[in-house]
């Protein structure tokens, strides 16, 4: 049985600890989001459905993303984004906000952003009969990827910065 607990727990950690530095330089403030809980038979229990990872600011402009890591080498299958998120990152795009999802190519060991336009084109050609995963060549062409830079553990946000990634 796959054990599927802790994956994605690294690039969170290097994200969390970008966020830090973020906060700190006042470039930033982002916060991960923690999925609502609730108690049930002495236990603890997903209350709702989480909709994004992290949540926040960014020079004036809402900032929404989900983070998201893959073992495939090859592609990244759209099953990983689930329909609520897509949907929720759209929204956050069309109503003026930046979002994406960040995708993790384990095997490779590099980031990429994958935009909510990039991805809702992707969901809308699977939705009549397209594929159903983006081939890691596509990122190579299309994606910004984003690496650790002057002691940001993955500074993901310098595209946003610098100009290089449309929302």
């Amino acid at each position: 049985m796959t054990n599927y607990r802790n994956r994605g727990m690294q690039l969170e950690r290097e994200i969390e600890s970008s966020n830090i530095s973020y906060q700190f330089t006042r470039t930033a403030v982002i916060q991960k989001i923690a999925t609502p809980m609730k108690k049930l038979n002495d236990k603890a229990v997903f209350s709702e459905k989480s909709t994004i990872d992290f949540l926040g600011i960014l020079r004036g402009r809402g900032i929404a993303f989900d983070a998201k890591e893959t073992t495939n080498p090859t592609c990244f299958p759209l099953k990983n984004v689930k329909e609520h998120q897509q949907r929720f990152l759209e929204n956050f795009r069309v109503t003026g906000g930046i979002s994406f999802v960040l995708v993790r190519f384990v095997v490779h060991q590099e980031t990429f952003i994958l935009t909510s336009m990039q991805l809702a084109q992707w969901w809308k050609d699977m939705a009549y009969g397209g594929r159903k995963s983006i081939p890691y060549t596509w990122f190579i062409e299309n994606c910004e990827q984003v690496k650790s830079r002057n002691g940001i553990a993955i500074d993901y946000l310098r595209p946003f910065l610098g100009g290089k990634v449309t929302t």
